[in-house]
């Protein structure tokens, strides 16, 4: 309403009547006719006035014009109103006084300046944006509070019924379960013996959240199992298969209880500690430190694996995310779930990792790892859900760490150079470590891919001959030449890539290949290797 009165103010008297006035003829038929129309206009102007004299108050009274604007409007109002009166009472009666009016008009309208006026109109918009703000927030506060109230009248028919209720709320994050995923809550005795009672709900959101309400629980102890596809960090994607994730909670206080990493690889160590006589809390405590000393890690006071969020502002969730990152490492969802199961059981008995080949296993992926890159995935997923100052204490320093004092190893190769050639020409390949010399002018470069989302970049320069590619022989590679003797090649197709390359003519028979491997997308060569030619 405020701004349409502005509105009106701009091209009712600007406009309307200054372009009668200027419009008007000095014969008496006419003059009569436009004094006609001006009595006519007078009762529309005089409430628009009105109006404005109203909002000139209001907005005085919320501090959105200062002083000088509201004199300006008000002398503005002032002027029109006497003009208003003049013809109402019959003061225009020749073309003098229409001349006269006209003036006064373009005195008036020029009172306030452009700036002025638009600055006010777009306040004047500023403070209705804000009442239908708070409008539409007291909308869904009353929506709130009637869903509580519903909420509330079902626990007293409950009560009533001599029934007990109880709404648990929590997390399933690998990353984060995706919406739809299917949650199950088994019952459990104080022997962690299901009773045959449980409940299902489905993950609300695509950060693993869920509410689930389970009435007349007999006891404290549950096993809650999620099954679903998951946000891998380390790809930056989704999960294309999915993995299951469980844990023992003790539902005791209206914390959020969550799955994770941690409650799964604990989850056997717990059962059996009981089974030894353990308390469950004692069990809970003693499987979670034992769980952290595999990784190197001092327990910086988590007594319960339920409680830990993946994403927060403690070094409790950079723990958790450092695990859940080392561990998908490069591995596909199957292979995910095995070494998970393998490490689990491996701890279940004496809480020490005996398998040497699964912290191998682990240190091979940490190996090809790409820290930076996690972390910014990681923070472009949550962005919605957290503020940056929550996002940029995200860190991953537990996986330096693990590497620096662990004493696995490298086992394997997730990028592997074999020797032999694929093509018909039957080249050495320069990127496999047997391959020191050539004697040739023609190789190959083949790099096998075994695991998705990786990514391998090599650097081939001669210092004599013109590289070149055999037409035909490319097999995923994405080529550059930045020189006409230097040459890089791109992959992140799983698989074999392979490539024939040729050193063209060499006037004195010999030259020298620098190669630089870079291993997942890295900045700095993993590896660097001369190769002297000689075809002598």
């Amino acid at each position: 309403m405020l701004s349409k009165s502005y509105k009106i103010i701009a091209l009712l008297f600007l406009a309307t009547s200054l372009s009668l006035l200027i419009s008007c003829k000095k014969n008496d038929e006419d003059l009569k006719r436009q004094i006609a129309e001006l009595e006519s206009r007078v009762s529309g102007i005089e409430n628009q006035i009105s109006n404005i004299n109203s909002n000139l108050t209001i907005l005085q009274q919320q501090g959105k014009l200062n002083s000088n604007e509201i004199n300006s409007l008000k002398a503005l109002t002032s002027d029109l109103s006497t003009l208003a009166n003049e013809i109402k009472n019959g003061g225009v009666t020749n073309s003098v006084d229409i001349a006269n009016l006209k003036i006064s008009l373009q005195q008036a309208a020029t009172i306030i300046q452009l700036e002025s006026l638009k600055t006010t109109i777009t306040q004047l918009g500023e403070t209705i944006t804000k009442i239908d703000t708070e409008q539409k927030a007291t909308a869904t506060a009353t929506s709130e509070l009637q869903s509580a109230i519903t909420k509330m009248a079902a626990d007293l028919e409950e009560l009533k019924n001599g029934e007990s209720t109880q709404e648990i709320n929590g997390k399933i994050e690998k990353g984060g379960f995706l919406k739809g995923s299917i949650l199950y809550l088994f019952e459990m005795d104080s022997t962690l013996t299901q009773t045959g009672r449980s409940f299902n709900s489905t993950i609300t959101d695509n950060y693993g959240s869920f509410s689930l309400r389970v009435k007349n629980l007999k006891g404290k102890n549950v096993r809650v199992v999620s099954s679903g596809f998951y946000f891998n960090e380390v790809s930056g994607k989704n999960s294309s298969s999915q993995i299951s994730l469980s844990g023992l909670v003790k539902i005791n206080t209206s914390e959020a209880v969550n799955v994770n990493i941690l409650t799964a690889l604990e989850e056997p160590r717990v059962k059996y500690l009981i089974d030894q006589g353990k308390s469950f809390n004692d069990a809970k405590i003693q499987s979670v430190n034992e769980v952290l000393n595999v990784f190197g890690i001092q327990n910086p006071g988590i007594k319960r694996a339920e409680k830990v969020n993946l994403i927060g502002s403690s070094s409790r969730s950079n723990i958790l995310l450092s695990l859940s990152t080392m561990l998908v490492g490069f591995r596909s969802d199957g292979e995910l779930t095995e070494i998970l199961n393998d490490i689990a059981e491996d701890l279940k008995t004496d809480g020490l990792l005996s398998d040497v080949s699964l912290g191998n296993s682990i240190m091979t992926h940490l190996y090809y790892l790409d820290t930076t890159k996690v972390i910014n995935q990681v923070k472009a997923k949550y962005t919605a859900l957290y503020p940056d100052s929550i996002l940029n204490k995200i860190n991953l320093s537990y996986l330096d760490q693990f590497k620096k004092s662990t004493s696995y190893i490298k086992s394997f190769d997730l990028i592997e150079y074999p020797a032999l050639s694929s093509t018909i020409y039957k080249g050495k390949n320069i990127l496999n470590s047997t391959t020191t010399t050539l004697n040739s002018n023609l190789f190959e470069i083949s790099a096998n891919l075994v695991e998705s989302a990786l990514k391998f970049k090599v650097e081939v320069t001669a210092d004599a001959g013109e590289l070149s590619e055999l037409l035909g022989t490319n097999k995923n590679w994405t080529i550059s030449y930045p020189t006409k003797n230097k040459a890089i090649l791109e992959t992140s197709t799983v698989g074999l890539n392979t490539i024939t390359f040729t050193t063209g003519t060499l006037p004195s028979k010999t030259a020298t290949l620098t190669v630089k491997f870079y291993e997942n997308g890295l900045l700095i060569p993993t590896i660097t290797k001369t190769i002297p030619v000689n075809l002598n």
